[in-house]
């Protein structure tokens, strides 16, 4: 049965229908994508969906009308330059070592306690490749070079003389076909950026761009192209590995609002506003009249959502101990090999794990993550492994449930959840509240914290359990930025 379009959802038409630019500030199941089908509808003129992933892609290939191509940046790339190198794309996997063995590097010694392994040299190089093509810069310099854990000051400094001329060279050689060195897909989408391109489309919609590589995001803008503009900038949440807002201040654009949303009712997202009320918004979510949604606590919830990696392993222990089956999104692989890895440094041993390397024992990876701003994004995994020991963590990691569908509870981190919904969401304790400043000011959340609570609170369907967040009610009618406590999300 099709619905007729709401108020909202008219108003994109019609301004499709000018010829306007547009930028759609869509909420939490706002039905963006429903939206844009009955864009498209009406402008029947050829068109590109350029969709975030595999996934949507296909979804929107079934819901669009035949004059809209549906196609990700790399199928867009694939076709134009990607297809030429598919014999490089298709080459053998090369392990860091044997990358840094045929490009002839050595060990770089930093200051007295920090050597940098030559296959942690290569890993970074082709890091810095990967974050230049994520970029909308046309050459690879210095700040494309990543930080990483342990390395500081001076010796960052030394680290980025090293790796950038090595960038350089990785990058030269992706351009030749009979090049070498390891090819990924977002090599051939960046050579594709940097010719300009002009895509023979008259309209074109671009999704999800709350959370846009800067490279796609200026391809996009520069089209002559009509261009509609989706996404939540309240549920940026990838800025921390250089996506961007790419719905702020798109250019000779008209902002719009979807705020009715259909995924939950009128309890839910009157919880759902108060971290909105946070992030300096004019969006304000109304609940679907037809859903009794409500807000309750929850003894057995079918998801719980954690602020941090740390909080989501806690809570796996937790409902593993009370005999439940348990999924864990991303599943518990990466974290197993990080807890390994922090193992061998207790025991005195060294790592080749990228987050610990380049630390000499387990009491430096403590005073980094206490002492330096850098380092703070591994005090979940301290906390962990203080509470709980490794050998607990190993077992609850083989223990997980590998199939959603056979678990009794789904654990995620906000990150990892969304774009998801559950009939019934329990949201953890680990997300930050504010600290009551000094002179007794009234506190107030940093907007990265308010994103990441807006996501969480707004993947239930029937029942909320929010009450472990209900320190945001005393922040209802405050806000302001803030610095981000949480710092950056480990991709355990």
């Amino acid at each position: 049965m099709e619905y007729p379009p709401t108020a909202e959802q008219q108003a994109v038409i019609d301004g499709a229908l000018s010829g306007d630019n547009l930028v759609v500030q869509a909420g939490a199941g706002t039905g963006k994508t429903s939206t844009l089908v009955m864009v498209a509808e009406q402008l029947p003129k050829r068109s590109l969906y350029v969709a975030y992933n595999k996934p949507i892609q296909l979804d929107a290939s079934g819901k669009f009308p035949g004059h809209v191509t549906c196609k990700t940046s790399h199928g867009l790339a694939y076709g134009a330059v990607g297809k030429d190198f598919r014999h490089r794309i298709s080459g053998k996997r090369e392990p860091s070592w044997e990358v840094a063995k045929r490009m002839g590097l050595r060990n770089l010694r930093l200051g007295r306690d920090v050597m940098v392994k030559s296959s942690h040299l290569a890993r970074i190089a082709g890091d810095t490749v990967r974050r230049f093509c994520y970029s909308a810069d046309d050459e690879i310099t210095a700040r494309h070079v990543p930080p990483q854990n342990g390395i500081i000051g001076a010796d960052h400094a030394v680290l980025v003389a090293n790796v950038l001329p090595l960038a350089q060279r990785w990058w030269a050689d992706v351009n030749d076909r009979s090049g070498w060195m390891p090819f990924e897909h977002d090599h051939y989408l960046k050579m594709w950026a940097l010719t300009r391109p002009e895509l023979p489309y008259y309209t074109i919609y671009f999704d999800e761009a709350q959370d846009a590589n800067p490279v796609l995001a200026k391809l996009i803008s520069d089209q002559n192209a009509q261009q509609i503009i989706v996404g939540d900038s309240c549920q940026q949440m990838y800025a921390w590995r250089g996506a961007v807002d790419a719905l702020g201040g798109w250019k000779n654009a008209r902002q719009l609002y979807l705020a009715q949303s259909w995924r939950f009712g009128q309890a839910i997202a009157d919880e759902a506003n108060k971290w909105l009320h946070q992030l300096h918004t004019p969006l304000e979510l109304i609940g679907n009249p037809h859903m009794d949604s409500v807000v309750d606590t929850l003894e057995k919830p079918k998801a719980i959502l954690c602020r941090t990696n740390a909080g989501a392993m806690g809570h796996v222990l937790g409902e593993l101990d009370s005999g439940r089956r348990v999924s864990l999104v991303g599943g518990g692989d990466a974290l197993s090999r990080l807890a390994r890895a922090a193992g061998d440094l207790r025991e005195g041993k060294t790592t080749n794990h990228p987050e610990l390397y380049a630390f000499p024992d387990w009491d430096s990876v403590v005073r980094y993550a206490t002492e330096e701003e850098g380092g703070r994004d591994l005090l979940p995994l301290i906390k962990l492994i203080e509470e709980h020991g490794i050998e607990r963590i190993l077992e609850a990691t083989n223990a997980l449930s590998r199939n959603e569908d056979d678990a009794d509870v789904i654990v995620s981190t906000a990150h990892k959840s969304k774009g998801r919904q559950w009939e019934t969401v329990k949201v953890a304790g680990d997300f930050f509240a504010p600290r009551v400043t000094e002179d007794g000011e009234t506190p107030t959340i940093s907007e990265a914290e308010a994103m990441i609570g807006y996501v969480a609170v707004t993947r239930a369907k029937e029942v909320l359990d929010c009450a472990a967040v209900s320190w945001i009610d005393d922040l209802v009618d405050t806000a302001g930025p803030e610095e981000d406590e949480g710092g950056m999300v480990l991709s355990w």
